[in-house]
């Protein structure tokens, strides 16, 4: 595994990613390409950039990695995150799972459990 960057003050959003790689049904998830966005889209995708993650954490180099697209999205889509200041790992893990089953709900259409996605609850 290769170690993450601090990008100022951000060591909360390093314990989550982190704490992510190691949960087996995500790595599942990210490495198996069932995530697909329009070319449009992925440069504004949390998922796409969770699975560029996955990828990278995993891929054997060395030198760590710096997530500072992740954040930039994060900060854009949850204001409240925004900027250098602390943080609490809690927020940003509910705050990033929320912004990551929104686009997934999104790109596969889940409502109310009828698709092939497994049901919210």
């Amino acid at each position: 595994l290769r170690g993450v960057t601090n990008l100022g003050s951000t060591c909360f959003m390093s314990c989550v990613l982190q704490s992510l790689l190691h949960t087996p049904v995500l790595r599942e998830f990210f490495l198996s390409e069932q995530h697909h966005c329009s070319p449009d889209e992925r440069k504004n995708c949390l998922a796409c950039e969770m699975v560029w993650l996955f990828q990278e954490m995993l891929s054997g180099k060395k030198n760590p990695i710096s997530p500072h697209k992740m954040l930039h999205l994060v900060w854009t889509q949850a204001r409240a995150l925004a900027g250098y200041d602390q943080q609490d790992a809690h927020e940003f893990f509910i705050n990033y799972l929320d912004l990551l089953h929104h686009h997934l709900v999104k790109e596969h259409g889940v409502s109310n459990g009828t698709s092939s996605c497994a049901p919210c609850t």
